[in-house]
């Protein structure tokens, strides 16, 4: 297998992309080169299709096969808060004038905001207006699998003119964030994403804000849709919670300048005793929720600021909380020279269910990168797990009730973080060693190069689940496979003739 430098890797990896997502996207790809080419009907990601079927429908060896689709909300009465999702192509001007055309719910980027409580019945009706076929995910949710919103998984794309209601029980407070999940690459960054809130039944802050970071088209950064600085009310000595989501493809690095600050919780699950942050940047992997928590001062404004180490990032992916002139704070440059929070000491330690409990199952998973060669002798980039990509990557299999225990390494030059959907787990080492502050509970970790984590969780949620890369284009190019319950199945099928292409 041969190696280039990172620029060659970069310019061989977009010429690709554009290659690919001409002809159909990666999924297409990947399925084809593979001996035997790709079935007609498309491929079956349960796994469950290689198992002969007796007369009763059941597979042979397996007591029973649930489909996915059976697996629904529960029918108790609640609280019912119900949505409409359109989604259009739509041509927008940016700030230069120029006009660019995007993907958008409701004719937003992003779409709306959705909040809704602990203990309601979310509703979503989904319109598609678009030529292409799309589907939503929920971003961080834990809910029945027939509502995840993969394509070619959990339901088939929703076409031009056609609709689909999801439905699901908000269980847990926390940030939390919606985006399609067919040709997810192309779409999520052309717009179609948006924040999905589920508020506590009481609250202990004055003011409650939720901010998306994205990077439109791959070029534009922006907070909330705007190239421009966002201003948000407060009020002198008003305590404010900022939900940070960041749905761009890269790590993005924010601290809050003008006031010491608190991490309150990390997707979705609040920290034990967070201590008060002054000087430092947290960083937020793609696809994480962190929620930053002051207080206002009694005079001036506060600002929640990038110190990334690009300059457009630092002038774009900025805020301002509260009226009066600002403090003004060290020059930019300074504050990308800022240290970073570590997480993993950060807050106070606590026993919990997870503390002593041992696995039932365990996978060891290498992230890595190759450019390898087709079967035409044309290089080819991948992103792997355990030197392997797309579908020659094993699923993982559980049964409910597993503790199942997860090792991620990245021995690359690159970010992975990587996303379970359905599922939260605890982190319990980092490169060997325990964590030493608050009990982390996650849905999305951030492995950075030369790190290694151990995570653990109770398959408690049967169904069929990806776990993936959350910088969507390594999805799309291989660093996706999924964690399956065993004698679960699915009738929906990814590629050929279904036109599900879910990365």
């Amino acid at each position: 297998m041969k190696r280039f430098s990172s620029t060659t890797r970069m310019w061989l990896g977009a010429a690709l992309c554009a290659v690919l997502i001409a002809v159909g996207g990666y999924w297409m790809y990947m399925y084809t080169a593979k001996s035997g080419g790709m079935p007609e009907e498309g491929m079956d990601m349960s796994g469950t299709h290689a198992s002969a079927h007796s007369e009763s429908g059941e597979h042979e060896g397996m007591e029973h096969v649930t489909p996915c689709t059976e697996f629904v909300p529960d029918t108790v009465k609640r609280p019912i808060k119900e949505f409409t999702l359109v989604a259009q192509t739509k041509t927008i001007q940016l700030a230069s004038g120029e006009k660019v055309e995007v993907m958008t719910y409701n004719g937003t980027v992003p779409g709306p905001e959705l909040r809704v409580q602990v203990g309601d019945r979310v509703r979503v009706h989904l319109k598609n207006e678009m030529k292409e076929s799309t589907a939503i995910h929920w971003h961080g949710v834990e809910l029945p699998c027939s509502q995840d919103g993969v394509a070619g998984i959990t339901q088939d794309a929703v076409k031009q003119g056609e609709s689909y209601t999801y439905e699901f029980v908000a269980q847990r407070a926390g940030t939390f964030w919606y985006h399609s999940h067919q040709y997810s690459a192309e779409q999520a960054k052309k717009g179609l994403a948006g924040k999905l809130i589920i508020e506590p039944k009481e609250r202990k802050y004055d003011r409650d804000y939720a901010v998306m970071l994205l990077k439109l088209l791959d070029t534009y950064y922006m907070v909330d849709g705007k190239e421009k600085v966002q201003t948000f009310a407060a009020k002198p000595g008003e305590m404010v919670r900022v939900r940070l989501i960041n749905a761009d493809n890269f790590t993005h690095n924010m601290t809050v300048v003008g006031a010491p600050y608190q991490l309150l919780s990390i997707d979705g699950f609040d920290l034990n005793e967070p201590t008060k942050i002054e000087n430092k940047l947290v960083a937020i992997g793609a696809g994480q929720r962190m929620d930053f928590l002051f207080r206002m001062p009694a005079s001036g404004s506060v600002q929640v600021v990038s110190g990334d180490t690009e300059e457009k990032a630092r002038q774009l992916l900025r805020m301002n909380f509260g009226s009066g002139e600002g403090n003004a704070g060290p020059p930019a440059e300074k504050i990308a020279s800022y240290p970073v929070v570590d997480i993993y000491a950060y807050g106070k330690p606590k026993a919990d269910a997870l503390s002593t409990i041992k696995p039932t199952r365990s996978y060891d998973m290498t992230l890595g990168d190759a450019i390898v060669k087709d079967e035409n002798g044309n290089p080819k980039l991948v992103y792997t797990i355990n030197g392997k990509a797309g579908m020659d990557i094993p699923h993982l299999m559980v049964r409910k009730g597993d503790v199942v225990k997860m090792t991620f390494r990245n021995p690359s030059k690159l970010d992975h973080p990587m996303h379970l959907h359905g599922h939260a787990f605890k982190v319990l080492t980092r490169n060997g060693k325990p964590i030493s502050g608050s009990p982390l509970y996650m849905d999305n970790i951030l492995v950075r190069p030369g790190e290694t984590y151990e995570i653990m969780l109770k398959a408690e949620n049967p169904g069929l689940w990806m776990l993936h890369c959350h910088n969507l284009p390594h999805a799309t190019y291989g660093m996706s496979t999924m964690m399956n319950y065993e004698g679960v199945s699915t009738p929906y099928r990814v590629g050929g003739k279904s036109g599900n292409f879910p990365d």
